[in-house]
C-alpha cells in the first residue's frame, strides 16, 4: 500500500511536471522558428553600432552590450549579454550585422537570418520537447507498468 502511495504521489509530480515541459518547449519553439521565418523572409540586413555597456553587479561578471540601428523612423535600441571581460571584442562605435523587420523594427537578431538558424532553432525545439517525453514519460510508462503488475499479483 506505500508503494502505491508513493507511485500516485509520483504521478501527480511528473504528469503537470510534462505537460508544464512541453507546452513551454512547443510554445517557445514555434515561436522562436516562426519569428526567424519571419526574418528570413521579410527581414533587412543591417549594419548596427555599438552604443555601450551596462555592466551588472560585479560578482555576475556579466554586463550587457547595447547597440543601435538607425533607419528612416530614427534610432532602435537593442542589447544582448556578454561576459564583462569580452567587452573589449565589441569597442563602442563597432559595427555590428543584425536582421529586422521593417514593419517592427524591435524585432531584430544579432546576424544574418539564413535557413540553416531557422532549422537549428526548429530542432533545438524538437529535442527540447522529445527529452520532456523521455524525461517524465519514461518514468509514468515505468510507474504504471510496476502499478498494473501488483493489481494484477
Amino acid at each position: 500500500m506505500k508503494q502505491r502511495t508513493l507511485f500516485t504521489f509520483a504521478k501527480v509530480l511528473l504528469w503537470p511536471a510534462m505537460i508544464g515541459w512541453i507546452g513551454f518547449g512547443l510554445w517557445n519553439g514555434c515561436r522562436g522558428t516562426f519569428e526567424l521565418i519571419t526574418l528570413k523572409t521579410a527581414g533587412k540586413v543591417a549594419q548596427a553600432q555599438v552604443t555601450g555597456y551596462e555592466p551588472l553587479p560585479k560578482s555576475s561578471g556579466v554586463g550587457y552590450v547595447h547597440y543601435a540601428i538607425h533607419i528612416a523612423g530614427g534610432s532602435i535600441d537593442n542589447r544582448f549579454p556578454l561576459p564583462v571581460a569580452r567587452y573589449t571584442e565589441y569597442p563602442i562605435g563597432a559595427g555590428i550585422t543584425v536582421t529586422y523587420l521593417p514593419e517592427q523594427p524591435h524585432v531584430m537578431r544579432m546576424g544574418k537570418v539564413d535557413a540553416g538558424r531557422v532549422s537549428t532553432t526548429a530542432l533545438f525545439a524538437v529535442v527540447f520537447v522529445a527529452l520532456g517525453f523521455a524525461g517524465f514519460g519514461v518514468p509514468l510508462y515505468a510507474i504504471n507498468a510496476a502499478t498494473k503488475k501488483q493489481t494484477n499479483a
